[in-house]
């Protein structure tokens, strides 16, 4: 018998994207592949190793070689993650039984849907489609201020409108 894995897309510091497995048999928050966050120079927040005897049974124990903190993106909805980092994991991010629990994640295995009741969302398994409306903020212009506001001058003198849709305060 086989089923697919519980493989969802995420975007972690700075929007880059990562596979995370919503793994119900970890009873870590949270583990990320130690080569990625190296490579994204994420916030180390503890540094000391240790035995994770609860991550994976089956081949003994994993030695975690730190820990570090980052933000994680589903579907819009952002949450500071704590994950201990692990050498050659099989994705690129674990998410598991505890962060289920506190994002009250309901995983219908039979349709293929993962609902992330905390935010109100529907996750996307790994291989989905991004909803056009997440797809359109990605794709949004960002401007600064001073090009903000020439283009609001502009938008007064003319007779069609403009639409915005966010401005950040640091840039004002």
């Amino acid at each position: 018998m086989s089923s697919k894995s519980a493989v969802i897309t995420t975007c972690i510091h700075k929007g880059t994207r990562a596979d995370a497995l919503v793994d119900t048999g970890c009873d870590l928050y949270a583990l990320i592949d130690h080569d990625l966050a190296r490579k994204l120079c994420l916030l180390v927040v503890d540094r000391s190793e240790r035995l994770l005897g609860s991550f994976s049974d089956a081949i003994g124990a994993t030695k975690a070689t730190g820990v570090v903190v980052f933000n994680l993106e589903l579907c819009g909805y952002d949450e500071k993650i704590f994950a201990y980092t692990v050498r050659s994991l099989s994705d690129d991010l674990f998410l598991g039984k505890p962060w289920i629990e506190r994002n009250r994640i309901l995983y219908n295995a039979a349709a293929q849907r993962i609902r992330h009741r905390r935010g109100g969302i529907d996750l996307r398994l790994k291989g989905e489609e991004e909803p056009e409306r997440v797809h359109q903020i990605r794709v949004a212009r960002l401007l600064p201020g001073a090009p903000f506001v020439t283009l609001y001058k502009r938008a007064q003198q003319r007779t069609e409108g403009y639409e915005v849709r966010a401005i950040s305060l640091a840039d004002i």
